[in-house]
């Protein structure tokens, strides 16, 4: 598990490509945030919102990755992780480890409560 520096564009790079690889395939009806605004999003600290970038590795290739927000203003008792594997590497612990990471990073920063969400299509799929 490595922290990332937001401001390592090739590793930031990849940190969004396995986000967008996974959301394409477990969100497909999702619209993933494009690069450019990603790129800046992570590049500019926020005075409202801390983000820790985090990412597991297989050897030196990046497989998962979490965004760690810890709210700077209200709520600041709270974390929101958002974990992404690539979809080839899935089950194999990345994620699980990613969340074990995320929730010391943010008992760390003294936060108590972890919030998430799960996405979800509105209309039920009848595919099975």
């Amino acid at each position: 598990m490595r922290k990332i520096e937001p401001r390592d564009e090739a590793l930031t790079r990849t940190f969004w490509e396995i986000g967008r690889a996974a959301d394409e395939v477990d969100r497909p009806w999702s619209t993933y945030w494009p690069w450019e605004s990603a790129r800046a999003a992570f590049a500019f600290p926020s005075t409202s919102m801390r983000k820790s970038l985090l990412a597991a590795f297989d050897g030196d290739q990046m497989v998962g990755c979490a965004e760690l927000s810890l709210p700077l203003l209200d709520n600041t008792h709270s974390a929101s992780p958002e974990i992404f594997v690539h979809p080839g590497a899935q089950r194999r612990g990345a994620g699980t480890a990613l969340l074990h990471a995320s929730e010391a990073a943010a008992r760390e920063a003294g936060r108590r409560v972890l919030m998430t969400d799960v996405a979800t299509p509105v209309e039920p799929s009848l595919s099975g």
